[in-house]
């Protein structure tokens, strides 16, 4: 790691001088008295800034403390800004707002907006998904799909599209009727199209089975990771039920893809390929996913080829 910026463990003199350089950036008051820092990620800070007299937070600014997180900041300031581009009706992001250099690093300035998270609503009781859940997931991807498509064709997909690459409840609030979409350090603004919605579906199923666990303390005094109940990584289980095992929940996660792939022209090869790609991907990146039959997919392509209008 490269020497971290020295507010990651400072004081409040240290906080306030960094403070005071994202208001010159922003040309504003902000209230160096108030901020909330979350270190929810190794090697890197998100800080919640307040305009002078204001009761919420107005400001969020990304700090990086390493080298690769400092790539996943300037990535994300980057595919905010390709988002913003896009104008879409009925999903919006954090505005960026600017950056500025602090140590060796850049520290990035982005639009902070409050919203109900969409995992508050998940199921309480059963192992399901909600099926409005998943109707406005495709309602959504399909609409980006379609604001950003380009004609650009690979070995695994015809086109590209917007790819969020970390589509979940977890990282949508809704404002009335506005999906807001957070966290897009690792988006692609040409990325793979059917991703999001899969990503969505599989980590759907990760929320149902770590549901009552979400907000146990996590302070670091009290914190023991030795009983750690909650597994929020992707695990064989989670693909056998929502992808390969007859049942409501495969059934639920055909449909979508088939309504999403019908909208957006995506035949079943190419449907395939995507399937495939997203789940391999798992794989590569060590989410704990050992191997799977070499033919897991099989079956759910014979469900999709059937309902599928865009077959080649």
């Amino acid at each position: 790691p490269g020497p971290a910026p020295q507010f990651l463990h400072s004081d409040y003199e240290t906080m306030k001088a960094l403070i005071l350089q994202a208001a010159s950036q922003l040309k504003c008051s902000l209230d160096t008295d108030r901020f909330l820092v979350i270190d929810a990620a190794r090697w890197k800070r998100s800080v919640f800034l307040y305009r002078t007299g204001s009761r919420k937070p107005d400001f969020v600014l990304r700090v990086p403390g390493h080298t690769s997180t400092a790539e996943r900041c300037e990535a994300e300031n980057q595919a905010l800004n390709a988002f913003e581009s896009l104008s879409l009706k009925g999903l919006r992001a954090p505005r960026a707002l600017g950056q500025f250099t602090c140590g060796d690093f850049e520290c990035y300035i982005q639009e902070c907006i409050p919203a109900q998270s969409w995992l508050q609503q998940l199921p309480r009781t059963g192992t399901l998904p909600k099926q409005s859940h998943l109707d406005t997931a495709v309602d959504l991807l399909t609409r980006l799909y379609q604001s950003s498509l380009i004609q650009e064709s690979d070995e695994i997909a015809n086109t590209r599209c917007f790819q969020h690459r970390d589509f979940s409840l977890g990282n949508i609030g809704w404002l009335e009727k506005t999906a807001v979409l957070y966290d897009f350090e690792y988006a692609r603004p040409q990325g793979y199209p059917l991703y999001d919605l899969l990503h969505f579906l599989l980590y759907y199923r990760i929320a149902l089975r770590n549901r009552g666990l979400m907000r146990q303390n996590v302070a670091k005094a009290e914190y023991n990771e030795a009983r750690e109940q909650r597994h929020f990584h992707l695990t064989a289980e989670d693909i056998q039920v929502t992808m390969i095992a007859p049942g409501i929940f495969r059934d639920r996660l055909t449909q979508a893809v088939i309504r999403y792939c019908n909208t957006c022209g995506i035949g079943c090869e190419e449907a395939e390929r995507l399937i495939v790609h997203t789940v391999e991907q798992a794989v590569e990146n060590g989410r704990g996913v050992p191997g799977l039959p070499s033919d897991w997919q099989r079956d759910l392509m014979q469900h999709i080829e059937q309902k599928l209008d865009h077959t080649p």
